[in-house]
């Protein structure tokens, strides 16, 4: 059998959870599945823990710059990362097969008149479930 090998991510999504909710994800694409990514709270701390440490000696404004940029550049542990593990990572994270896909709609996205990036919507279906980034 072949290794499955990542084609690309989809890098900081996120979905409603209850009504005033969000839940982010980095969405992992291989040749053979999708894998939603659960980027979890605690993920999210100890990647702002590990940037801080990182930071030390810079001034107190480039600390507080990395701290909270850091959840953006989460994405890049799946790149050495082996899909197995990565959909083993949290209880949140689950596979969709392609034979499982029913469509991909992309909706916005683009940027405004002024050059600015709009959000987009990504609304996948399969056998089973929908879900909207």
């Amino acid at each position: 059998m072949m290794e499955e090998r990542w084609m690309g991510i989809l890098p900081n999504l996120s979905k409603r959870k209850g009504l005033f909710g969000m839940q982010a994800f980095n969405l992992l694409l291989t040749e053979r599945r999708m894998i939603p990514a659960e980027m979890t709270k605690e993920m999210l701390k100890d990647e702002a823990r590990r940037t801080a440490a990182e930071a030390t000696g810079a001034g107190a404004v480039n600390r507080v710059m990395a701290t909270m940029n850091s959840g953006i550049h989460l994405y890049k542990r799946y790149e050495t990362m082996d899909p197995v593990a990565a959909l083993a990572e949290n209880p949140g994270n689950f596979a969709l097969e392609r034979a499982q896909l029913q469509s991909i709609r992309v909706k916005g996205g683009g940027t405004d008149e002024e050059g600015r990036p709009e959000p987009a919507e990504i609304t996948i279906r399969w056998n089973g479930g929908k879900v909207v980034w």
